[in-house]
């Protein structure tokens, strides 16, 4: 976390920035190969209405446009860090319009299973996420952790991995 935080503040191109964190990652984690970090990195620009963003390994984050309800998953990147030395980060800019909501969430949201043994998934929060468009992202992020833990419920008796999950919302920019 302090080796992220240190590097993040170094330059604006974020696939450089990961680049860079993963290879002082390397020298500490590549010797234990039972540990790996993902991570999805993203730098929004207000004044161009822009976002870029590399994914590390993580599952990618959602774009969901509320407006024409279009979903894009945010993939471009690469590798877990940490195992690979050297390796190069590719990054995105997404263009970002009025309306437009971004879920980042880890593997606890959609990796939690039901007493039939099915999985949450990637396509389930989907389709959460494009039902749930009209609704705040304090509500959003509410009614998200109730459907996980309602879909998971009684089907294990080791306790949720974590349920993390970020909402970001963009209005527009105001002329003021």
């Amino acid at each position: 976390r302090s080796a992220i935080r240190a590097i993040a503040t170094e330059g604006k191109d974020v696939g450089a920035v990961v680049t860079r964190i993963n290879d002082v990652l390397s020298l500490d984690v590549m010797k234990r190969p039972d540990v790996f970090i993902s991570l999805v990195f993203a730098r929004f620009d207000m004044k161009n209405c822009t976002c870029t963003c590399t994914n590390a390994g993580h599952l990618p984050a959602l774009l969901h446009n509320r407006n024409d309800n279009s979903l894009r998953r945010l993939k471009t990147g690469g590798t877990i860090l940490g195992q690979f030395e050297g390796f190069g980060y590719k990054a995105e800019v997404v263009d970002l319009r009025k309306g437009d909501r971004i879920l980042l969430f880890t593997d606890g949201v959609t990796e939690v299973f039901n007493t039939s043994g099915e999985m949450y998934g990637l396509e389930r929060l989907s389709e959460f996420l494009t039902a749930g468009r009209n609704v705040t992202a304090r509500d959003f992020l509410r009614n998200l952790r109730n459907d996980v833990e309602t879909f998971g419920h009684g089907a294990s008796d080791t306790p949720f991995d974590d349920l993390t999950a970020v909402v970001v919302d963009f209005e527009g920019v105001s002329n003021d």
